[in-house]
């Protein structure tokens, strides 16, 4: 298993999943209205909070 610095680890444990679309994979959300946010492909509902 390849090492990894803990200020990585540390990053990566901050991102949740709606941000990560938002960055990464933007094109397979669907805003849904206001804070809400599906997937295209999955039925799944993401609310940003404030």
């Amino acid at each position: 298993m390849p090492y990894i610095p803990p200020n990585i680890v540390a990053q990566a444990r901050e991102m949740d999943l709606l941000t990560y679309l938002q960055n990464y994979e933007p094109q397979e959300l669907v805003h849904f209205g206001g804070n809400t946010y599906c997937t295209r492909l999955l039925t799944l509902l993401l609310c940003k909070k404030r």
